[in-house]
């Protein structure tokens, strides 16, 4: 179920159509939610754009960051189980700003109707130089910490598994070469085996600098 859309137009014939949506929960179909249940996840702002004036859109994608109970509005003199009914969204250049209500605060155990805003540019930001395929990786691998080296411009994984069940840790360190694109795996040997969901960065010792993980 989708309902109480809001459109606007941007520079060089952007547009950002944006809704409430209830596709990811119940399938999709109406839930006929209670009002206030905190427990019982509704909807979700979602939205898409289109660079060409409508003649094509990308595809839609989520706009609040949450799913969200229906809202009740327990305070006094305010109606209650209004969603929605005067949302818009504004332009600035080649940004659109929006807001929107949801349920997602909970306050003495009821959703509490609040207003989110969101930033969404419209215009496509190119990758430059471009995107390539990454190196495979020595092993498959889970929960390795990743490590930007400056002192050599490279990559590390550190620690993680081979399966994520006790007993697969690795024992040694993998890094990839940024300028060949290549993985490969360190003669370093880590002292135990308590390699699992580690958090690793870099620090300078005596001028030298040493990848810590704890």
């Amino acid at each position: 179920m989708q309902w109480q859309p809001s459109l606007a137009a941007g520079a060089n014939g952007a547009l950002f159509a944006s809704w409430y949506d209830g596709r990811e929960v119940n399938g999709g179909a109406d839930l006929n939610c209670t009002a206030g249940l905190s427990t019982q996840n509704c909807y979700r702002r979602w939205g898409r754009i289109s660079t060409d004036n409508g003649v094509t859109w990308q595809a839609d994608d989520m706009v609040g960051r949450a799913l969200s109970p229906l809202a009740a509005q327990p305070q006094p003199n305010t109606q209650p189980m209004y969603q929605g009914d005067y949302d818009y969204h504004s332009t600035d250049n080649n940004t659109t700003i929006g807001g929107w209500t949801d349920g997602r605060v909970i306050i003495s155990g009821q959703s509490q109707q609040d207003v989110f805003v969101n930033r969404v540019p419209l215009v496509t930001i190119p990758c430059t130089p471009g995107w390539s395929a990454g190196g495979v990786m020595p092993s498959v691998s889970v929960r390795n910490a990743g490590v930007f080296f400056p002192a050599d411009s490279n990559f590390y994984a550190m620690g993680g598994r081979s399966a994520d069940t006790a007993g697969n840790e690795f024992t040694h360190p993998f890094k990839y070469n940024t300028a060949t694109n290549i993985w490969g795996t360190q003669a370093a040997t880590y002292p135990d085996a308590q390699v699992n969901n580690m958090a690793c960065g870099v620090l300078t010792d005596a001028g030298t600098p040493y990848i810590y993980c704890v």
